[in-house]
């Protein structure tokens, strides 16, 4: 069995998922999830990070807290052992292997079947190879509330075209502004453009952490609803609208990256930022996207 880290928001915490199943389902051993992050980190108020992965059909095994302390607070003498173990063997052969850059790793295939892994994972060929198992994991537990289910009703009445807007910590938080950055009103006036061209009758619908900046900054030339009722604490339910529509543009996150992803429609249009991140590599996307 290896284990896990599950940590920060839905989208990250669907990439670590993907990873970590489509590795159990290749190499046929079992897999827990770490979920201490949600009970020993402390939250920022303002961007709370809640686990939501229950909420859809996953394999779930969660270990405890105690069994993650005994793998990454070892006695004194397995320190030392560890310590020499980890000068002759490989990265990806080590008791706790840290995920080194933001890119695709093959060598994570070769991780020991007793590892403790910790990440983002965010690539697609960490489990394209698992697509249809990873898209019957994802699938939502349950059926949206009433005033879900009439978004949902009314996403589905039109030809949808869900429009997400990051901001939040990208905005607020110094680093994450200054190496990942924020797609700007440029590329989602192109984006839209693209998509006046391209699709007939488009409806526009709006999802965003900052409903407030968007009713008084968002202009992108054409008519759009702004789906405002749901927050950071059940960002599935906005997940679940925005993969309905029938297609995208999405903003330079894991959680747009998903919303895209995950809509089953074979004829989308999913519309991506050219630059994901301002300083690191660059987000892998599907060959179908079109990128502005």
């Amino acid at each position: 069995m290896f284990i896990v880290k599950i940590h920060y928001g839905l989208g990250n915490q669907l990439f670590q998922y993907a990873f970590a199943r489509s590795l159990s389902l290749k190499r046929g051993i079992p897999f827990s999830m770490d979920l201490h992050f949600y009970r020993q980190h402390k939250q920022n108020p303002d961007h709370p990070r809640v686990y939501q992965l229950n909420k859809f059909h996953i394999q779930e095994n969660v270990i405890s807290d105690e069994q993650v302390d005994q793998w990454l607070n070892p006695s004194t003498l397995d320190r030392g052992v560890i310590k020499l173990e980890n000068l002759v063997r490989p990265y990806y052969k080590r008791r706790i292997v840290y995920e080194r850059e933001l890119v695709y790793d093959a060598n994570m295939w070769e991780v020991e079947d007793d590892a403790y892994l910790a990440g983002y994972w965010q690539d697609l060929r960490y489990f394209q190879e698992c697509e249809a198992d990873i898209r019957n994991d994802f699938t939502f537990r349950d059926e949206p509330d009433q005033l879900n289910q009439s978004w949902l009703n009314r996403i589905k009445a039109v030809n949808s075209v869900g429009i997400h807007v990051r901001r939040g910590d990208y905005l607020t938080d110094k680093f994450t502004l200054e190496q990942v950055g924020m797609a700007d009103m440029t590329y989602y006036k192109n984006a839209v453009q693209f998509v006046e061209q391209n699709i007939t009758e488009p409806h526009y619908f709006v999802f965003t952490d900052d409903p407030d900046w968007v009713r008084k900054k968002f202009d992108i030339g054409v008519k759009y609803e702004l789906i405002a009722h749901n927050n950071q604490e059940n960002a599935y339910q906005d997940l679940r609208l925005l993969s309905a529509c029938n297609h995208q543009v999405i903003s330079n996150s894991s959680f747009g990256w998903w919303g895209a992803w995950l809509n089953s429609n074979t004829d989308k249009i999913v519309v991506a930022p050219r630059v994901w991140r301002i300083n690191g590599p660059d987000m892998y996307k599907p060959a179908t996207w079109v990128v502005q």
